[in-house]
């Protein structure tokens, strides 16, 4: 496989165009949950009234509770996700808290694992008047008493109780909060603290969370509303030309706390939002109606906030629950806000109106999760007086698409130059309504470092552009198609998600295969390879040589050629092998085609195994005159190579005029022939005359060699055409000589 080139990724974001903005949210009620989006719950119906308080989410289970009362009886209902009653909990869908004799949740919360813990108000006097006292029970997910948990009854103060609110907190805390006699208080790890925040008149804790320091709470007093950290800041809310601010619910989020609830000026009742900074100062309010389509822009209504939620998202959604009212009585109501980083103000806005027909009441419950929150709260029959249990799922967003489009930029062909990576430019756009976040994706063989190309996150309407340099992973095909596609989560339109570029390819890719090989090579010496060279590649190869490893020794000068696509050349060389090869073995030949450009190694390799045999050794005597040349030859050695192999076939003879020139005898006549030097500069391309005879060898010139200084060698061939390759004087085959 062909080693895949490094990718690097050039990130370029486009300037986002006027239209990329988050979206307002949006409330659409779930008719699934609920086909007139309240669900009524009446345990006795036309009898005793049934309401809720309060709302959790247990989204692993896909289940909503509402907890609250049926009469003078502690209740708890469990619903799916499409609005009917989970029998897996209590066995029903419902359970009553055995308590005292008059009691209520009032709040409730859902553990990491699916356990609840509810917050009851309940009289636990067996005579007289009531004695209300606070209570936090432990649930089960299927309703069923948590034997972990020891239920907690306690007595904030000497007066009646009335706990409002339960907070979890990051570490597994739990606070309880509310109104004991005319002052409220906060419970913590079995530590009652009682706050009089308004001396001599009626304060409540209606609702905590908590600040980084511990507990938060929100207090009504008769003159307005106060956020004050248990042992830290106390601040009032105020809202401009109000004459009056009663708080409802208070809510920590991006290191804020949001309070909400009504408040009343020039004569109108508003809900209001506030938020306070972490260090309880800076804060700022909003108010508004909560109308949407039932109620007219200009119709007087009377607006309550009773409840907050997140919903996390992209972006994050708060909303606020409560009632809008007009002569026919409060009906649920619902407003959302996002855009939360932003001043109050600014924050993008929407709303939601419930009717159910013949019904009034208010969400004093609420709860959120991924996508949705349940409300919570009573519904009043106008025709009989009596009240039902009312449940609501509400989705946010639910309409917005994620829809991100692909498209190339450049090249409109991709030119792969061997194996180095190429760039194509691709711009990704938001054509939907939500922000979107994607990945590029790669097909194998292609490659890009680091895994897929992140688009991040992408408003509607904006755009970025991503520059990919990729690289290819396996053997280079003439051309190929690209398809490169988008993946997000979410994306409602997939058409428009996959691009395809047509992709060429430009590369060498020698290959090379032994043409002739001689069967024996010499210990010394080198003998003729010769091989095939070709260029199954689509550009030219303009360096090729083939080179050869140990045993294997190249002699000779290397002349690098080029080879074009599709074209075979034949290629020549000299090879020897290293000394210490044992006569009669196998050498083990390894021979390598290579150009700097070649992108496949698998077939630039060939072999051959040609049998190690000791050439025939030559003795020269001292020429007489420069005319007479003889000497004696003997066979060559190999164990278990045939003596028929190992015989000498000829004798020849090199003789060179030493000189500026290169000149060598050419025949038994005496001529002497100029032969041009090699590339190196050297006269190495001997010529070699045949003389007669073999163990014993003779030559004697027609004509004497011309007066001058000479070099004399003189070889042995076997029969296989192995020839003796080292010359010395020692070995008396080198013999320098001088004609007179």
């Amino acid at each position: 496989m062909r080693a895949l080139a490094l990718a690097t990724v050039l990130l370029g974001v486009s300037a986002a165009p006027a239209a990329a903005q988050i979206q307002p949210p949006s409330l659409t009620a779930d008719t699934t949950f609920a086909f007139q989006g309240i669900s009524q719950y009446d345990q006795n119906p036309g009898i005793v009234a049934d309401v809720a308080l309060a709302a959790a989410v247990d989204a692993d289970r896909g289940r909503s509770y509402a907890a609250g009362y049926s009469g003078t009886t502690a209740l708890v209902v469990a619903r799916r996700a499409d609005g009917s009653l989970d029998t897996s909990f209590g066995g029903e869908g419902w359970l009553f808290v055995p308590s005292g004799r008059a009691s209520a949740v009032t709040d409730l919360v859902v553990l990491p694992d699916g356990r609840l813990r509810l917050l009851v108000r309940e009289d636990r006097a067996s005579s007289g008047p009531p004695a209300y006292d606070v209570s936090v029970y432990g649930l089960r997910a299927d309703g069923s008493d948590d034997p972990d948990f020891t239920t907690v009854h306690f007595d904030a103060g000497a007066a009646n109780d009335y706990p409002n609110a339960l907070a979890l907190g990051p570490d597994g805390r739990i606070a309880v909060a509310g109104r004991t006699g005319n002052d409220s208080f906060v419970r913590v790890d079995g530590v009652t603290t009682v706050i009089d925040r308004a001396p001599s008149a009626v304060d409540e804790a209606v609702d905590v969370t908590w600040g980084g320091a511990g507990p938060v709470l929100a207090i009504k007093t008769p003159t307005g509303a106060v956020v004050r950290a248990v042992g830290g800041f106390d601040t009032e809310v105020t809202v401009p030309g109000a004459t009056s601010v009663e708080p409802r619910a208070l809510l920590a989020y991006g290191g804020m706390f949001w309070v909400t609830g009504t408040t009343v000026v020039a004569g109108d009742s508003d809900a209001f939002l506030a938020r306070l900074d972490g260090a309880g100062s800076g804060f700022e309010t909003r108010r508004f109606d909560m109308r949407g389509s039932v109620f007219s822009p200009g119709q007087q209504i009377i607006g309550r906030g009773l409840n907050l939620a997140v919903v996390p998202g992209d972006p994050d959604t708060l909303v606020v629950s409560g009632a809008s009212e007009v002569d026919r009585g409060p009906q649920w109501a619902l407003a959302a806000f996002n855009g939360l980083e932003g001043a109050l103000s600014t924050l993008a806005y929407t709303d939601l109106v419930l009717p159910v027909v013949g019904h009034t009441g208010t969400a004093a419950g609420l709860a959120g999760s991924a996508g949705a929150v349940v409300a919570a709260g009573a519904l009043l029959d106008g025709s009989t007086t009596d009240n039902s249990l009312g449940m609501a799922r509400v989705l946010i967003d639910a309409e917005k698409r994620c829809d991100l489009a692909l498209a190339i930029v450049s090249p409109v062909e991709l030119l792969m130059r061997g194996t180095a990576a190429s760039d194509v430019t691709l711009r990704v756009t938001n054509n939907g309504r939500r922000p979107c976040s994607g990945a590029i994706n790669i097909p194998a063989p292609w490659g890009l470092a680091g895994g897929n190309a992140d688009v991040g996150r992408l408003l509607p309407g904006e755009s970025t552009t991503r520059t990919l340099s990729l690289g290819y992973g396996a053997a280079l095909p003439n051309d190929a198609t690209l398809e490169l596609t988008l993946s997000a989560v979410g994306d409602s339109a997939l058409g428009d998600n996959a691009v395809r570029l047509r992709a060429v390819f430009s590369f060498c890719d020698l290959a090379l295969s032994v043409l002739e090989a001689p069967p024996v090579i010499g210990t010394e010496g080198s003998r003729r390879f010769a091989f095939t060279v070709r260029n199954v590649g689509t550009a030219p190869c303009r360096a090729a040589q083939v080179i050869t490893r140990a045993p294997g020794i190249r002699s000779g000068t290397v002349l690098p050629y080029t080879v074009l696509p599709g074209k075979s050349v034949e290629d020549e060389i000299a090879v020897g092998v290293l000394r210490g090869l044992k006569t009669g073995t196998r050498a083990p030949l390894t021979f390598r085609v290579v150009d700097l450009a070649d992108v496949a190694a698998a077939n630039d390799v060939a072999s051959a195994t040609p049998v190690v045999v000791r050439p025939g050794d030559t003795n020269a005597r001292t020429p007489l005159r420069g005319i007479s040349f003889s000497g004696r030859a003997s066979r060559g050695a190999a164990v278990g190579v045939s003596a028929r192999t190992l015989r000498v076939r000829r004798v020849q003879i090199s003789i060179r005029r030493l000189g500026s020139e290169c000149r060598w005898l050419s025949s038994a006549d005496g001529d002497l022939r100029t032969v041009d030097e090699n590339a190196a500069g050297k006269c190495d391309d001997a010529v070699w005359v045949t003389v007669k005879g073999t163990e014993r060898w003779s030559l004697r010139l027609a004509e004497r060699l011309p007066k001058g200084r000479y070099e004399l060698r003189t070889r042995a061939v076997l029969a296989n055409g192995l020839a003796e390759g080292r010359f010395t004087r020692g070995d008396k085959n080198l013999i320098r000589f001088r004609v007179r």
